[in-house]
């Protein structure tokens, strides 16, 4: 009898030992891989009034030649509430997955180099993208774009160059919230307003270089490169596109 109840305590003892290991195992391979979605990111420019080039084609203003972008990270963030916090024993107020590196965003034809890839990230409602920029296309500059401009009375286009080499950072916070499905690509896009962008530009101001270019920057007409730098924080704008239409959802 002594015997019988021993053995039994003793299989009870494995079974039970199985158990947890079967449980912390089960926790562990969650824990290892806890991302089931996956995010796409495309850049594009837009314009109603100007012209791009291999692009949206309109009737008056500006005919835009190249647009590049030097982007060094793009984050897409979830502001967590208190209890979260304290239910994930975490000292951050937020979670993120990111593309990180250094792209050559080219938004005339609509490429970067490298590719963005996919980011793996939770399912969840994320609230802001957060994207920064750096110099590191391949003249040192973060932004570079070129376009052909024709004063008034004059039949003879002139080329415009803007260029800046300085970091830039930008929050753009999303009211409704960008939601990303388990199992599922979410397409993020970001897109440069170019009306926005060069709407308070008095070109007719600008002095033209010895070779015929209007050059912005720094330091050569650096009161207009002031104003297209102050302008870029309303310019940009992200959100999702699910039915990949080159716009942001509404």
């Amino acid at each position: 009898m002594n015997k019988t109840i021993k053995t039994t305590k003793i299989l009870t003892s494995i079974l039970a030992m199985l158990m947890v290991m079967a449980f912390a195992q089960s926790c562990s391979d969650n824990d290892a891989n806890p991302l089931s979605a996956e995010a796409a990111l495309t850049f594009k420019a837009k314009t109603s009034n100007s012209a791009i080039v291999n692009g949206r084609t309109q009737a008056t203003g500006l005919e835009f030649t190249t647009i590049l972008l030097g982007m060094t990270e793009l984050e897409l963030e979830k502001e967590l509430a208190d209890t979260e916090i304290d239910s994930l024993e975490e000292e951050d107020d937020d979670i993120e997955i990111e593309f990180e590196g250094a792209f050559i965003v080219d938004l005339v034809n609509g490429t970067s180099t490298p590719d963005f890839g996919f980011a793996s990230l939770v399912p969840d409602t994320y609230d802001e993208i957060e994207i920064e920029f750096g110099p590191v296309l391949p003249d040192g500059n973060t932004v570079f774009i070129e376009f052909d401009y024709t004063p008034e009375g004059e039949v003879a286009p002139l080329t415009v160059q803007y260029s800046n080499n300085y970091e830039l950072e930008f929050e753009l916070e999303n009211a409704q919230g960008i939601d990303v499905p388990a199992d599922d690509i979410t397409q993020l896009i970001v897109v440069l307003d170019l009306d926005l962008l060069f709407a308070e530009v008095d070109l007719s101001t600008a002095s033209v270089d010895q070779d015929g270019v209007i050059r912005i920057n720094a330091s050569s007409n650096a009161a207009i490169a002031a104003q297209i730098a102050a302008a870029l924080d309303t310019a940009i704008e992200g959100g999702e596109d699910d039915d990949d239409d080159g716009e942001i959802d509404d």
